[in-house]
């Protein structure tokens, strides 16, 4: 009876914290606020003894939840919008494979990390993707928690300044307006996500969930058969929850293990921001574009920011999500194969 009572309790624990958690980091405005709030509030419940716990059926519809949301990038004019910027895509493709090895052997020598930890810390621009992987027993995921959150909210907050030197420094951000699915289609793709994830998880893919729930949404939004993202409520439910399962992950971890891992994980991050505008550098030069126009296509920050500060540029958001939504999808289908 007491360990039941116990459970009840650790799973109250785990969700309470990760809704408080979302609803500071969006009041605070910053990045990610759902997924990222709740796992940094779990795990500071972690971090002064409680051990939160979310059940597995609602670890699952929350990570076909992030995947209904990543399918919505999958749009009638993404592939036409491919053709448009070869030359570009493919810079972009090496840089990210570049950042990718640079920054992998650095991590491995300075935390010596395993090699798929190191993989997916430093893919750029999939945070959900690699957390999902990592939580499904892919890399350890602690490590590539905290070294992805401080890669978003580093990017985030440093490439303004770094736009600055170029004299191009926005006075506002453009907010994205994007159209939602209704509540009724939207748990409609939930519920073929979840059949879907049931049915890869027994195939052992790895995040079968979060794959399945891509699987439905890309297709439904590439042939334009349905429009927007998944209901606001259901998306934030959905990410709430992934951030509860990814900061519980955290039970135990000493705060001397944290300052250490945010150190590495502030170095990654200049070492993958400098070679994101090396590689932005000579692609302007050799386009004639807008050299802050590319580096905000090829930093390795979230795609919903980096195409909200292109649209306070006033740079083309075409070309911006474009090139992030390719590297995603990009490292979709290339992170699981490097797991092997």
């Amino acid at each position: 009876m007491s360990g039941a009572v116990f459970r009840g309790r650790d799973v109250w624990v785990a969700l309470s914290t990760a809704i408080g958690g979302a609803v500071l980091f969006d009041w605070l405005g910053l990045p990610a606020p759902a997924l990222v709030g709740a796992t940094c509030l779990v795990t500071l419940a972690c971090a002064v003894g409680f051990k939160p716990r979310v059940p597995s059926g609602l670890r699952d519809i929350g990570f076909v939840v992030i995947g209904l949301t990543l399918g919505t990038g999958v749009t009638p004019d993404f592939f036409s919008n491919l053709s448009h910027y070869p030359v570009s895509l493919a810079a972009l493709f090496i840089a990210m494979l570049s950042i990718m090895f640079v920054c992998g052997h650095f991590l491995k020598w300075y935390l010596e990390l395993d090699r798929n930890t190191a993989i997916l810390s430093t893919s750029p621009g999939a945070l959900s993707v690699a957390l999902a992987l990592a939580d499904d027993g892919k890399g350890d995921v602690r490590n590539v928690m905290v070294l992805q959150s401080v890669r978003l909210l580093t990017i985030t907050i440093l490439l303004p300044p770094l736009l600055d030197v170029f004299g191009i420094l926005p006075d506002t951000m453009a907010q994205q307006s994007a159209g939602t699915i209704t509540m009724l289609a939207s748990v409609a793709m939930l519920l073929a996500g979840w059949c879907g994830g049931r049915v890869l998880n027994a195939l052992n893919v790895p995040a079968a969930y979060l794959f399945a729930g891509l699987l439905v949404s890309g297709p439904l939004h590439g042939f334009d058969v349905v429009q927007g993202k998944p209901s606001a409520l259901l998306t934030v439910c959905g990410f709430t929850i992934a951030g509860a399962v990814i900061g519980s992950r955290f039970a135990g971890i000493k705060i001397v293990e944290l300052r250490k891992i945010g150190a590495a994980a502030l170095m990654a991050t200049t070492l993958s921001l400098l070679i994101a505008s090396a590689f932005a550098g000579l692609t302007s030069m050799f386009l004639g574009m807008p050299v802050g126009q590319v580096l905000v296509a090829f930093a390795p920050g979230g795609v919903e920011g980096m195409s909200a500060m292109a649209l306070g540029l006033g740079y083309d958001p075409i070309f911006v999500a474009t090139h992030h939504i390719f590297r995603i999808v990009s490292l979709i289908l290339l992170l699981p194969l490097l797991m092997k």
